[in-house]
């Protein structure tokens, strides 16, 4: 049988200074792994006059 998968789509953003620093990206990413969810991909986005970094999570279909 074919997996089939779910994505998600999560925009995480920091109120001014690094996100790293401010430990934003391991508290979104360890979050969205407690309910199941794998790190598909994750780039930079640039809107308006904020920037934030979009994570695409994916996990198989639960049925």
């Amino acid at each position: 049988m074919e997996n089939r998968f779910e994505y998600k789509s999560v925009r995480i953003a920091s109120s001014g200074g690094c996100l790293i620093l401010d430990r934003l990206l391991d508290l979104s990413l360890n979050k969205e792994s407690q309910e199941g969810w794998q790190l598909f991909t994750i780039f930079p986005h640039c809107c308006s006059e904020s920037s934030c970094l979009v994570a695409i999570f994916q996990r198989e279909t639960r049925t």
